[in-house]
Parts: structure tokens; C-alpha cells; sequence
């Protein structure tokens, strides 16, 4: 077997080719690479694209055991994207910005030194750190946030320099939600809710991943294949 061809939970193709399919469609979604499925005398295989690699995917080389997801970027992009227009424009086109500062102050009186080319400056400077915090307000989330689906079980965790991490094994799952307001809805993320048996709460959350629905049918049918399933939907009345 190729290690760019992912293999089924069990170690073998797919028997069934919509359940290989999900797959692909949560891969596509979380990494945006070009996964397909391929043919194999026994079954369906997912197939990785060309040029992926474990560091840029999250996805180990070899026959697949682990998933990881990060929250989907479409969620913290909008909220920064008034910042990055206003710190782009400030950077290109200091210069105008500058005169029509100083033109909107009436000939103003300016300190020793300062000119047009001081202001121009200062305000290149003001563009260049509103793009840096608005960039890092949209990695630093990103990057301090993984969610983690392996054979034995799913893990949250959560820090870039110090990590704080909590895991459910996948025998120990009680229940699954899935939350979505209406513009999460159209924005295809979701947040997904799992609790564990002995809890009265939840212990891990994946915030704010892309194609919530197909994650979170992926794990159920990660415990259909384990047995779990019927005990999952029976905690579920």
C-alpha cells in the first residue's frame, strides 16, 4: 500500500465507498488539498495529494489513524478583515493619507522637524502594526487550538508554549452534540460537544471546525466499527 493511500480504521480499504467518501470530503474541507478516492481490488482507498506531507496536512504518512483539526479561519477572518484593509491601506498609500491629514488640519502649526515625510512615516508605522496584531489575532487562535481524532480516542488541546491537553477514549464516549447558529450554518463550522461516561458535563469540545457534520459522522462511525455505536445512540434517550 502506498503511504499517500489512507486506509479504513480497521487497517484495510473501505468496504464501502461512502464511508471512504466522507473521509475525502473531511479532508478536502480541513486541509483544502485535492484528496481522492481510488480503486483496490478489495475495497476504496483515500489518496493524498501529490505533494502532501504530515507537517503541512496533520495527517501522518502511512495507513491513516489520526485525524487532526484546527478551527476553521473563515470564523476569525471576518472579524479582522475591516483591520487588514485599514493596516494595508495605510502602508501603500502612506504618503496620501499623510497630505490629506495635514490639509484636513488647516495649515497647522507643527513641531520643529515634523513634516509631510515625518507624517507619512508615522503613519506607515500605524498601518504596519495594525496588520501585525490583526494577523496574530487571527494565528495565535489558530495555531493554540487542535483537536485530535486517533484510534483510541479524540484529545483537545489547547496553548502554543505551554499546552493544556484532555482526551476521551473513544470506548468512554457517552454522547455527541453539534452546535450551530444560522451563520455558523452557512459558513459550514460548527462546534462539537462530546461527554464521557461518570461526567454530568463536557469534556471535550472541537470550537469552531469546518464541516462539523462530516466530523462528527466520521466518529460515530469510528465507534460503529468498534461496537460502541449502539451504546452511543442508546445514551442519546
Amino acid at each position: 500500500m502506498s503511504p499517500r493511500q489512507i486506509l479504513d480504521s480497521n487497517d484495510k480499504p473501505f468496504n464501502d465507498f461512502s464511508r471512504a467518501a466522507w473521509l475525502r470530503d473531511i479532508l478536502i474541507e480541513n486541509t483544502g488539498r485535492p484528496w481522492t478516492i481510488e480503486s483496490v481490488g478489495s475495497g476504496f482507498v483515500v489518496e493524498a495529494p501529490e505533494d502532501s506531507r504530515s507537517d503541512s496536512t496533520g495527517i501522518p504518512a502511512g495507513a491513516f489513524e489520526t485525524l487532526v483539526f484546527r478551527p476553521a479561519l473563515r470564523v476569525l477572518l471576518p472579524w479582522y478583515i475591516p483591520f487588514l484593509a485599514l493596516g494595508m491601506l495605510a502602508i501603500l498609500s502612506a504618503d496620501d493619507l499623510a497630505i490629506t491629514l495635514l490639509r484636513s488640519m488647516n495649515n497647522p502649526r507643527l513641531p520643529p522637524g515634523v513634516d509631510a515625510t515625518f507624517v507619512a512615516d508615522a503613519v506607515e508605522i500605524a498601518g504596519t502594526v495594525i496588520l501585525g496584531l490583526s494577523i496574530l489575532a487571527i494565528v495565535i487562535p489558530w495555531l493554540s487550538n487542535s483537536y485530535i481524532v486517533g484510534p483510541d480516542g479524540i484529545e483537545q488541546r489547547q496553548g502554543i508554549l505551554s499546552r493544556d491537553s484532555t482526551s476521551i477514549r473513544l470506548s468512554d464516549i457517552r454522547s455527541i452534540n453539534l452546535k450551530q447558529g444560522i451563520i455558523a450554518r452557512l459558513l459550514n463550522v460548527g462546534t462539537l460537544e462530546f461527554a464521557s461516561a461518570g461526567t454530568g458535563g463536557i469534556d471535550v469540545r472541537f470550537t469552531d471546525v469546518a464541516g462539523p457534520l462530516k466530523i462528527k459522522r466520521w466518529i460515530e462511525s469510528l465507534l460503529r466499527s468498534n461496537g460502541d455505536f449502539e451504546r452511543l445512540n442508546a445514551s442519546d434517550h
